[in-house]
């Protein structure tokens, strides 16, 4: 991050959510055909409102997973993190730019399907926080989860180069 200008607008990636539309789309087809069938079971039998009626759930639950996929497809233009030389931003919350001078470590939390970047703050800009940053806090508290959080879901750029280009932002707010 050289000039004040340089601004890294980072966007999701249109991969994954052309995986997600596929995957919604075969398991889609796979309960339709399996609802097809030419076994039945007997109408008021127990498989009958266990396994069969089940698939249609799996209709509409599969269904919306590939309309999930494809709304994600077309609406993948918007940036959804943006990282400026003052400090960076979740375009997808409503939390405001967090300064990389507040940040005193810069950690990475994830479990199946969630990924965030985990922003410790310094006691100072802790004090500063809203009230609901400071809940925010406090519920991550519980988790295990020591600092600000930023949602990395489905993100166009590896783990790796989003955390060094934080750490190097960070490393120039102090030296400045």
């Amino acid at each position: 991050m050289a000039g004040e200008n340089d601004i890294i607008e980072i966007k999701t990636s249109w991969l994954k959510a052309v995986g997600l539309l596929m995957v919604g789309i075969a398991l889609t087809a796979g309960s339709i055909l399996a609802v097809r069938q030419p076994f039945r079971p007997q109408t008021g039998s127990w498989e009958h409102y266990l396994g069969f009626s089940s698939l249609y759930f799996g209709i509409a639950l599969f269904g919306a997973a590939a309309g999930l996929g494809l709304w994600q497809l077309l609406t993948n233009n918007k940036p959804v993190i943006r990282i400026t030389p003052q400090g960076i931003e979740d375009l997808r919350s409503n939390k405001p730019m967090i300064p990389w001078s507040a940040v005193n470590q810069i950690g990475w939390w994830s479990s199946p399907g969630v990924e965030w970047l985990i922003l410790g703050l310094t006691p100072a800009a802790q004090a500063r926080l809203s009230q609901a940053d400071r809940k925010l806090l406090a519920s991550n508290a519980m988790l295990g989860i020591d600092g600000l959080t930023v949602n990395c879901q489905q993100l166009a750029m590896r783990k790796k180069t989003l955390i060094a280009l934080c750490e190097k932002a960070v490393l120039e707010a102090r030296t400045s």
